[in-house]
């Protein structure tokens, strides 16, 4: 895992992308309080709640990542899954968990009556993209 620092601050009336979805949600009308933080917060915030699930994530804070530039994943040397057995109720591969569904904070969860729904989870489940 890397840790990505601006090269130079943003020149003029430019704006860093953070910043710019910052504006944009406000326009939009979110207020969330993770909307105000900076990114270093977020980034601090989103690696110590993965870290509590993920044990690859374990001792990787974003100082360390400041300090050190990169610091590799600590993934087992067995890959994943070889014994055919996954973390969901079935112990199969599930495409669409419902544990993981239920999980979804309600004004995201799906409703309509699509036949294949996707939900994308990455990090913590407060700054979770839900599609």
């Amino acid at each position: 895992m890397t840790y990505n620092a601006p090269a130079i601050a943003p020149l003029g009336e430019c704006k860093s992308n953070w910043e710019v979805m910052g504006l944009l949600a406000e326009a939009l009308g979110f207020s969330e309080a993770w909307l105000r933080q900076s990114p270093d917060e977020i980034i601090e915030e989103v690696l110590t709640a993965t870290a509590e699930r993920n044990p690859a994530l374990r001792g990787i804070t974003l100082a360390r990542l400041k300090r050190e530039g990169s610091v590799p994943l600590a993934v087992p040397d067995a890959p994943p899954f070889a014994d055919g057995v996954f973390p969901t109720p079935s112990g199969k591969v599930e495409l669409l968990c419902e544990a993981l569904t239920a999980e979804a904070p309600t004004r995201y969860r799906d409703t309509s009556d699509r036949e294949r729904t996707a939900t994308a989870i990455r990090g913590s489940t407060r700054h979770a993209a839900w599609t």
